[in-house]
């Protein structure tokens, strides 16, 4: 008799964690969706500002100061951080999504335009129109890691979807 109640009890304990550890999965889950909702972000360039926009109503949720003549902006996978490029003053600012302030601004070449972030959020590529170069910026300690020379006037940049080239 104890034989089977041992069975059971370890059958019921093996049960009990797998349902537990579900139940985490889907609580955990279901939070990190509700954290993660989605904004849209866009330029504007003659006031210096990004505005930040909740796609459900279409509206203006917060309007946030960056640096001079912002053009280009891309935000990382885990929609944590937007890098805005400000064409103005060589510079790109990051913002902070959660709290939708920006947390550091990252010199970089002349007059920069586009920008992508690769597909794992490990990089910021922006290109310098002034220049003719192509900043990488490192998004784990945003700063630039290295430039690039395209020997013509870089304007526009995309990754491709694994990742290997810009």
């Amino acid at each position: 008799m104890t034989s089977i109640t041992q069975k059971f009890s370890k059958l019921f304990l093996g049960a009990a964690i797998r349902v537990v550890t579900l139940a985490l999965f889907l609580v955990v889950f279901g939070a990190g969706a509700a954290l993660a909702q989605s904004r849209a972000y866009v330029t504007n360039f003659v006031d210096n500002t990004v505005s930040v926009i909740d796609p459900a109503t279409n509206a203006v949720v917060s309007t946030i100061p960056v640096g001079s003549q912002p053009a280009g902006i891309a935000v990382t996978p885990d929609r944590a951080f937007a890098y805005v490029v400000n064409n103005g003053d060589g510079t790109v600012s990051v913002i902070n999504a959660s709290t939708e302030t920006v947390v550091t601004t990252v010199p970089i070449g002349a007059n920069p335009v586009g920008i992508a972030i690769t597909p794992n959020g490990a990089f910021a590529y922006v290109t310098n129109f002034g220049d003719g170069t192509v900043s990488v910026i490192s998004t784990a300690t945003n700063t630039v890691t290295t430039t690039i020379s395209t020997g013509v006037l870089a304007l526009l940049i995309d990754i491709t979807p694994n990742g290997g080239f810009a």
